[in-house]
Parts: structure tokens; sequence; C-alpha cells
């Protein structure tokens, strides 16, 4: 078995909870005691670039502007100017600078704590349709030392006016629970929010409840219960419920390996469009593992599979097939543009850009321009991964 099968399925996935922005403070650091120079860097032509649109009554720039002076690039760090920038920029209509504000007022960041204020200003980017900022109202309203029940109420509130109602209000409150996002984690309170949740048939919530059966988190372990949600979830076609299912069949961690069931879910969790699933099967094929004959039809099949659902990982594999020949002729060409295609996507382990400069060296000018060509084309067609 192969150290990368090894190591992907011997790991627990962790809970499934919505992608819940975090909420950056305004950054602390006082002005400094001296003005810096004026020079003519890029940044700060872009700031200069930005003052002018801010004249002309551009929001974002007055956002983007209050960012420079809250992180210093191209900006002395000013946080009295970046919340004066944050406050033109929310006058004019921008969301974000409704935000900021709030997030200022909440943590006491250039001004004075206030909560009353903090609550008004998420609330007015909330009502502007920016998500991240009804997160940071329920966050707030949730904070202290326990919510009541009209706390709860409107917290609910809150995320349904964001567009999550029933099932999603409540995974996204079990979250709350389960991070300590406002107020102090507590297990026992997400389970029982991913349970209310499941019980609408919301599969990433039965996902949830899966792992904390599994781990014993807000109840004690119980291996029938985590398999029975995490079959149910990956009945509802939730992709990562098959491949933790595939990966506890293979690593024999609660019952004993078996490799075809790994297979079967891998499959299913492939065809659901898990990208590691698709790049795992690869692996497979390509390996001759879990009693399977070496194929490198088919593992060129799962590769591209992985590759089209954003796996640069994948799209790596796809070149060191092309370029090493392995069950079709080689091709350099179509090696390079793999290995140029992962690259663009974030691909990066010591020794690549050796690499490609050691299969361009061996490739004419013209094929090196048609290997970018056809590289950034794909790329433009392929979504990226989740």
């Amino acid at each position: 078995m192969s150290r990368k099968i090894a190591a992907v399925f011997g790991a627990a996935l962790a809970l499934a909870v919505p992608n819940l922005p975090g909420r950056p403070a305004l950054l602390a650091a006082a002005p400094e005691a001296a003005a810096q120079a004026a020079t003519a860097t890029p940044e700060a032509a872009s700031a200069e670039a930005l003052r002018q649109k801010a004249a002309a009554g551009d929001a974002q720039a007055m956002q983007q502007l209050g960012r420079l002076h809250e992180t210093g690039q191209g900006l002395p760090r000013n946080l009295t100017a970046a919340l004066g920038w944050y406050q033109k920029a929310a006058e004019a209509g921008s969301a974000q600078g409704w935000r900021q504000l709030g997030l200022a007022y909440e943590i006491g960041k250039g001004v004075a704590a206030d909560r009353d204020k903090a609550l008004e200003y998420l609330k007015k980017a909330a009502d502007l349709q920016l998500r991240e900022a009804a997160y940071s109202l329920v966050s707030l309203t949730l904070a202290g030392a326990g919510p009541t029940q009209e706390d709860m109420e409107t917290a609910q509130n809150i995320l349904a006016a964001a567009g999550e109602t029933g099932a999603k209000a409540f995974m996204t409150l079990g979250a709350f629970y389960e991070n300590g996002l406002g107020l102090t984690p507590n297990y026992t309170q997400a389970l029982a929010w991913y349970q209310k949740a499941a019980d609408l048939g919301l599969p990433e919530a039965l996902y949830s409840l899966g792992v904390s059966y599994e781990i014993g988190l807000g109840a004690p372990a119980d291996v029938e219960a985590a398999l029975a949600n995490f079959q149910k979830a990956a009945d509802l076609k939730l992709p990562a419920a098959a491949y933790k299912l595939a990966s506890l069949h293979l690593s024999g961690t609660l019952f004993p390996p078996d490799p075809a069931k790994a297979l079967a879910y891998l499959t299913q969790a492939m065809d659901n469009g898990h990208a590691e699933a698709a790049n795992e099967l690869g692996v497979i094929y390509l390996q001759g593992l879990l009693g399977q004959p070496r194929d490198m039809d088919k593992a060129l099949d799962m590769f591209v599979k992985s590759a089209e659902l954003g796996n640069s990982e994948a799209m790596k594999n796809v070149a060191v097939i092309f370029r090493n020949g392995l069950g079709r002729a080689p091709d350099q060409i179509k090696a390079l543009q793999w290995y140029l295609a992962a690259r663009g996507r974030g691909y990066q382990v010591a020794g690549f850009d050796e690499l490609l400069a050691e299969v361009k060296r061996d490739l004419p000018p013209e094929d090196i321009r048609r290997a970018e060509a056809e590289a950034e084309a794909w790329l433009a067609k392929v979504k990226p991964q989740t």
C-alpha cells in the first residue's frame, strides 16, 4: 500500500461545518511616530489611484484605503485613519465598511468598545446582504455567559434574513456552539443543533453527527450511530461521507479492513464530485493496490476526473503518466501542459521548478508556447477545488 493512500485514509476528517468566515479584527498597531518618507513605490502609486477614485465617490476604493491604513501596506499604519475611511465607505453604501466599523466597536479598536453600536453597524452590513456580517452579528448576539431564548430566536432571524432557514440555520448554530464563535464551546448543544438539522435531512448535519459519535464529541462514542449517520449522508450523495466510509473500511480503526467496500465507497465519492477520491483511485489503479490489477488507462481516467474537479496533485499525476509513457507513448508536450496546469492551480513541491525547466529543455520554443497556451485554456474551463 502506498504511503499516500495510508496517509489519506489514516486521518480522520474534520466535522462538516459551514464555511463560517473568521472575524478579522482591526489591527492594533499604533501610528508610527514619524511619517514614512514619500517614495514613488508601486504601493504608493496604488494608494494614490485609490484616493482619486475615493474622491469621485467610489465606496470600494474608500474601503480599500481603510484596509491599507489598517495593514500598513502602501500607507502608514494608522487605525484612526482606517476607521475614518471605513466610515466614509459605509456612508457611501459599502457593506464591508459597516462591518469593519461594527467589528471595531465590538472589540474596541480605535474607539471605545460599544456593543450597541457594534450591533447597529453589523446589522446595517447584514441588511446589505453581506453574509460575513450576518455571521458576525449572530456571534455578537450570542456572546456572553449564555444566550437566552430571545437571543436564539434573534440569531435564527438574522440567519433567515441571510438566506439560511430551517436545517441550514440549525447547522450554522451547531457550528457556533462547536467552535465557540461568540459563546463558550458546548459540544452537547452543538450535537443537539446538528441533530435538529439532520432530522430535516441535511446531509452535512448527518455527517457531523457521524464524526461526533465516532470520537465522542458531545455524546459517548457510538460506532453504530457513527456508521448509521455516515451512511445516511452518503445515501444523500454527500461526497465527504462516502470518502469517510472508504477511510474507515480501509483503516480498520473501528472494524476489520474491507478493501472491496473501501473501493466501492471511493468510487461513490468520486461519482459525487470528490476530487481526492478520484485521485486516490488513480493511485490505486496506477500501482495495483487493494487487490486491483495495474491499469494505466483507468488510472489516467481517474486522475483526469480529479483534475477536472480542481485537484492540482492529480494534474501533476497526469503529467507523470505522459512524461514517463505509462501505458502509452511518452508525450512531453502534454506532460508540460499538465505540469503547467498543476502549477497554475498552486502545486509546488521541492524541485518542481527544476523539473519544469528540465522538461522545457528538451522541447523547441514553439512546443513550449503550445503547451502554455493549452494549459491556460484548460485552466480557464476548470472549476477551483472546494
